[in-house]
Formats: C-alpha cells, sequence, structure tokens
C-alpha cells in the first residue's frame, strides 16, 4: 500500500512538473497541489490507477486553462514513452500544440490531403521564383548526404506547401503514405504540429520526434526542417529532412543549419549589378565562403543582408534602411580595393571588402537604367534580375524586336509577348519599359496564374474600407492603380477568368479603376503589357478568351525564340559562364560537355540552361574542368524536344531505345508502376524531370 501511494504521488509530481512547463511558471506548484483533496477521493485512490492518472491529467491541465486536447497529448507521452523526456518537451513544442488547439486542429481527424494536380503544382514553383535553382544544389547534396538513413529531403515554400521532394528506396514511398509529397500543404492549420509548418511559426529551425507530432498517425516520422530568410529577413521558403522517428535526434540538424547557410549566401552573391555587396568576416580565409556576412548597399544605404551579417553585427533585421555611418566608425570602402579593417561602433572588428556592381545588361541599351524604388533582389515572387540577362540574348533579332516594341509603347500601343516558357518574355518586358518614355513610371508586374482565385480582384482592383472580412482598415488601391502613368506587365494573360477579363476590358475602356465595395472610380493611365506561352487566337476561336479583350490588348506583338531554334547557343552557354563566376574560381568547361549543351533541346529555355550554369558553378570545386560527368543524367541522354509547340517531325524518344514516347506508352508505364513516376521513369529509360514534362506536355 505505501509503495502504490509513492509510485502514484510520483506521478502526481512528474505531471505538475510538466504541467508547469507549459505555462513557463505563470502557476505555482503549491496552487496545483491544493487540487490534490478535491480532484482525487482517498478512499478510491488505489481503486483504479489508470484513472487516477487520467484524472491527474485533466485537472492540472485545466487548472492552466489547458484544452482536453492537451490532456491527450500528455496521457500519450507518458502512456507511449514513459520516460523523463515527457517532463522535458521543448517549448516549441508545447507553443505548437497551443497554436494548433486554438486553430481548432483536431488531433485524430487529419483532413485528406488531396496533392495538387502537376499543373497547379508547376504554377506555385513558377511563381517561387529564384527559390527552386537557389535551393537546388543543396537538395542534391542533402539528397546524397542521407541517401542511406532512410530520410527524405523536402523544399516548401513560405505557406508549407511542399514544392519538391528528394529520397531514396523504401522511405520516400512511405513518406508519401503519410502525404510527405510534393503538392501537400505541411502548415500547422493543415497537418498540426510539424517540423515545417512549426518552424514557419517560429521562424527557426525545428526539430518535431515522433510523438511530439499533434497527430498520432505522424509519430513515425522524426523531421528537422529550417527556413530559408530572403535579404530582408523573410521567409523566402523551408528545407524539411525527414526520417524514421527511430534515428537519433539532431542527426540531421548540422547538415541542415548549413545548407541554410550556403543557399541565403547564394541569394545575395546574386543580387543585381546595381547593387554593391559588402562582404566581412572576422578571419580573412573565411571570406568568400557561406560564412561571412554579406551586406547589400545602395550607396551607402543598406538594403539588404544574410544572417550571417546580422549575427556578426549583433544587429537584428531592422538594420534595413539604416547608413553605413550608423553601424562602422570607418568611413566607407571604396569597390575594388584590397581587404581592409573595419571597425564598429561597439568596438568589433573585421576584415572586408567591397565588390564592385557587376556590368547590367541594361548598359547595352542606348539609354541608362532607370533605378526602381524598390530593390529588385530574388525574393518569395521575385523579379527578373536585369544582371542575369547577357548581351549573348539581345541578338539581332531580339533587339530590333525590343526596338519596335519600345516605338508602340511610347505610342500608347498595348504589346503582347509570345513565347515559351523561359524565353525571356518578362526580361523583355523590363527592357522595354527601361527603354521607353515612361522609364520613370512604375513596372508593376502581375502574374495572372499565381493570384488566388478569391483574392483576384481585390488584387488587381483595390477594395473600399469593410468591403469583406478581413479587408484593411484603410482599404486597399489595387495593383492597377498602382502602375498609374507607367507599365501594367499581366503575365501569364492567357490563364485569366472569363470573369476577371470582363473586369479588366471594363477598366481598358473606360481608363478607369472601381475598388471592390463602392467608392469612386479613380482615373489611371498606363499601357499593358501581356505575356503569354498560350495561343490567344485560338483561345478566341474556342471562347475561353474575349475577342474584344484580345483586340484591345493586341496592337503589336513580339514572338521570342526558343533557345533549341537559336544558332547562337554557345555564345549564350559562354555568357552564362562568365556571369555566374565561373573564371572568378577558375571553372572550366571540356569541349565535350560544352557540345553536349548545345546539342541539347532546352524544353525550358533560356531559364533552365541559366540555372544549370549556375549549378554547375555553385557545386564545382575551386579550378575544376567540368567533364560530361559532371552533369545531370538528363543532360547526358539524348535531347528530347518537349515543348508544346515541337513540330512532329521532332520525335521524342526515351534514351537508348528508339521508342517514341506516346501518351499510351507513358499511361502504360504509370499504370504498371502504381502511379508512381520516378518508378515509371525507370521502366521508360528517361530521367524522373523528363517524364514530368512529356506529362505535361500530353495533359496527363
Amino acid at each position: 500500500m505505501a509503495s502504490l501511494m509513492q509510485e502514484v504521488c510520483q506521478t502526481f509530481l512528474d505531471f505538475c512538473i510538466a504541467a508547469t512547463h507549459i505555462r513557463a511558471g505563470s502557476r505555482k506548484l503549491e496552487i496545483i497541489f491544493l487540487l490534490l483533496p478535491r480532484s482525487i477521493p482517498r478512499p478510491r485512490l488505489v481503486w483504479n490507477f489508470s484513472e487516477v492518472i487520467a484524472t491527474l491529467c485533466r485537472n492540472i491541465c485545466d487548472t492552466l486553462s489547458l484544452k482536453q486536447q492537451h490532456t491527450r497529448h500528455f496521457s500519450r507521452g507518458y502512456t507511449a514513452m514513459r520516460q523523463p523526456a515527457v517532463n522535458n518537451l521543448p517549448d516549441t513544442i508545447l507553443r505548437s500544440w497551443h497554436r494548433c488547439t486554438d486553430l481548432g486542429v483536431i488531433e485524430d481527424q487529419i483532413p485528406y490531403a488531396e496533392p495538387l494536380t502537376q499543373g497547379e503544382l508547376q504554377i506555385l514553383r513558377e511563381a517561387s521564383g529564384e527559390l527552386l535553382p537557389m535551393v537546388e544544389p543543396e537538395l542534391d547534396f542533402l539528397g546524397e548526404m542521407f541517401q542511406g538513413t532512410d530520410s527524405v529531403v523536402l523544399l516548401a515554400n513560405a505557406n508549407g506547401m511542399i514544392l519538391d521532394a528528394r529520397g531514396t528506396g523504401n522511405f520516400l514511398d512511405r513518406a508519401g503514405q503519410v502525404a510527405l509529397k510534393s503538392g501537400v500543404m505541411w502548415s500547422e492549420s493543415e497537418r498540426g504540429t510539424n517540423a515545417i509548418g512549426t518552424a514557419i511559426a517560429e521562424n527557426a529551425l525545428v526539430e518535431v520526434w515522433g510523438n511530439e507530432h499533434f497527430h498520432q498517425k505522424h509519430a513515425g516520422l522524426c523531421c528537422t526542417a529550417a527556413p530559408i530568410l530572403d535579404h530582408q529577413g523573410r521567409i523566402a521558403g523551408v528545407i524539411d529532412i525527414s526520417g524514421d522517428a527511430r534515428l537519433p535526434r539532431g542527426y540531421a540538424q548540422g547538415a541542415l543549419s548549413r545548407s541554410i547557410r550556403e543557399v541565403e549566401h547564394r541569394w545575395l552573391m546574386q543580387s543585381p549589378g546595381q547593387l554593391q555587396r559588402l562582404r566581412f568576416h572576422e578571419k580573412s580565409n573565411h571570406l568568400g565562403s557561406f560564412r561571412e556576412g554579406v551586406l547589400l548597399l545602395d550607396g551607402e544605404i543598406i538594403v539588404g543582408a544574410n544572417r550571417e551579417a546580422v549575427r556578426w553585427l549583433g544587429a537584428t533585421w531592422s538594420l534595413i534602411g539604416e547608413r553605413w555611418s550608423t553601424l562602422f566608425k570607418t568611413p566607407p570602402l571604396k569597390p575594388g580595393e584590397e581587404e581592409s579593417l573595419l571597425v564598429t561602433h561597439s568596438g568589433l572588428m573585421y576584415r572586408g571588402l567591397l565588390e564592385k556592381p557587376a556590368p547590367s545588361a541594361s548598359n547595352m541599351s542606348a539609354q541608362a537604367p532607370t533605378a526602381h524604388d524598390e530593390v529588385a533582389i530574388p525574393t518569395i515572387v521575385p523579379h527578373t534580375s536585369l544582371s542575369s540577362v547577357s548581351s549573348a540574348w539581345l541578338d539581332n533579332t531580339t533587339r530590333q524586336q525590343l526596338d519596335q516594341a519600345v516605338r508602340a509603347v511610347d505610342a500608347e500601343l498595348s504589346v503582347i509577348i509570345q513565347g515559351e516558357t523561359g524565353t525571356g518574355k518578362e526580361v523583355m518586358a523590363r527592357l522595354i519599359h527601361e527603354q521607353c518614355q515612361r522609364a520613370h513610371k512604375p513596372f508593376v508586374a502581375i502574374n495572372c496564374a499565381a493570384l488566388p482565385e478569391g483574392l483576384i480582384e481585390s488584387e488587381l482592383f483595390g477594395y473600399a474600407e469593410g468591403a469583406f472580412t478581413g479587408a484593411r482598415k484603410s482599404g486597399s488601391i489595387g495593383r492597377v492603380f498602382e502602375a498609374d502613368g507607367g507599365i501594367l506587365f499581366l503575365d501569364e494573360i492567357g490563364d485569366m477568368s472569363l470573369t476577371l477579363q470582363t473586369r479588366l476590358l471594363r477598366v481598358l475602356q473606360d481608363r478607369a479603376v472601381q475598388p471592390l465595395g463602392g467608392g469612386k472610380s479613380r482615373p489611371v493611365n498606363f499601357v499593358v503589357l501581356s505575356a503569354t506561352h498560350r495561343d490567344l487566337a485560338a483561345m478566341v476561336s474556342a471562347g475561353t478568351f474575349r475577342a474584344d479583350l484580345y483586340y484591345r490588348l493586341h496592337f503589336h506583338q513580339i514572338d521570342l525564340s526558343p533557345l533549341r531554334h537559336r544558332t547562337d547557343k554557345a555564345a549564350f552557354i559562354d555568357a552564362l559562364w562568365q556571369e555566374a563566376g565561373a573564371p572568378r574560381r577558375q571553372l572550366t568547361l571540356t569541349n565535350d560537355t560544352r557540345q553536349a549543351l548545345v546539342n541539347y533541346d532546352w524544353p525550358g529555355n533560356f531559364r533552365q540552361l541559366a540555372h544549370l550554369v549556375k549549378t554547375l558553378v555553385a557545386l564545382a570545386e575551386p579550378g575544376q574542368n567540368i567533364g560530361i560527368d559532371n552533369l545531370p543524367a538528363e543532360y547526358r541522354m539524348t535531347s528530347i524536344p518537349v515543348s508544346p509547340d515541337v513540330t512532329k517531325s521532332e520525335t521524342m524518344t526515351s534514351s537508348g531505345t528508339g521508342d517514341e514516347l506516346t501518351p499510351e506508352r507513358i499511361k502504360q508505364a504509370l499504370e504498371q508502376s502504381h502511379y508512381k513516376v520516378a518508378a515509371a521513369a525507370r521502366r521508360l529509360g528517361v530521367h524522373r524531370s523528363t517524364l514530368y514534362r512529356y506529362m505535361a506536355v500530353y495533359n496527363l
């Protein structure tokens, strides 16, 4: 009897300690003990031990104003683990459980996760802008590193939507069974406490192990995730490494931290050419590595930083917008000078150097570039960096098209830019803006395919105060009115709904915008540039695009050539190689590698080539001679044209087989592989990404 009473009391103490951890000392332990006589009738103490434990849990949680959801978690943790760790749950997990309960997430009910279609997922991937190419080298690195550990490497956007998944063996399939795959949302509101969603909520590296997940179905997982921060400290995405819960805690933390720092460093090093970069560290030999701090400077104004710079300076992200003199005692460095000493006002000393701005493609034009109010650094939905445009892209034909388009815009005529994905439609639009008479006025870019259906009208046309639940008190003028006096660039115009087409047509007719919820119409003056990869004339014939809107937009049209039709691919490869910094790292391409790149058909066009070159340079060792074996597998295979407008004579064949990859063969391979794309690709003898492109072409 005495030993049983001792065990009950010890259990009660354990749960009291756990409870005080939840509220971080907001309730005193003595107050909880006062509940014992009222909560547990002494005569029944020995009658049912499990009921006593459950009663203790309920009373402790009620005392601390926690909901019954948390009680189930503590009971589950105690019975499943029965170890001291239950009393030492990380504060991040406890805060997440609170948030999930407040959000109405139900522990035993996981909503069915319907993955996005390939088309929908592709839209989100493109909307993420530079995020994917920036992160891809690290996904490859982490995938190889954890290849033998039953793990999967994931990339999610800033909202928690998984954009890419890498893994091998059975665990990739197991991860898919719990919806840990591309096209599924893993925010806390959707999936409860999990590393991706909780890392976003906490803006920190997070580990969630086993029973720490909110849903019991995820208890077999261990997950480590960390956010990627852009140049202003905003979350641009999340990298997650998930595996079997039996793996040792912390196994992925070091590698993930390093990869995050690599990505953030790469992000700032590929900033626009008009900005200077201050690179600094305590030790000279760390300059040029991901460990260095980097500040982006527009003159003497700080417009961006990486987290290493914030940490080294002992500052916060509020340093954005400050002047050089507020941080450093030493006068501003001169671009191109040798490494110099930097001294902060707090006495910290660093070795640093200031890099000159890289030459911009806009310098090739007759008119000097115009400074924009907002720095165009890659963010969650980035602007196109004009520094990434090489002179090779502006061949004679493209330059003539640019000149004609500028004349059309100066005459206030709308222009449609037609071209496949990756041919440089937005780059052309920005060059038109830079060289036209409206260069000093706004350039407002809107991706019609990326706007949420329910928010399109309010986003474009603005709204009055109180127009809908959650509307800002001051209302919003809308993106269209922001373009007043300048250029309104409508990207993916072919994906605009008929309802929105009608609203846009009215704006073009009346030259006025009326916000949702009433209010006066505001006159607006802009020129429209539109871009699409679709055949708008065919859509008009099919009734999916309004004829009257088409003729208002179609005063002049530019048709950008795909990369496979260009005869100067070698020059473009060389130009990108220079811009990516390969000569600075003494990197070279073998003749075979260069020829393989020239021969490839580039379904993703200039963007795909630019991303590959950046990846090759990022992954190469200093002084490396990059051979054909260093290329990803798909670039070593037979070139395969897959763009929608490929002629029928350009047959699609699987590597080494000579067989056409027809829709029927692809469907058959998918069915035989139970719709696992990687397995189907192996059956067909092609790379998985190649199969995805075929599926997009055939709308499978």
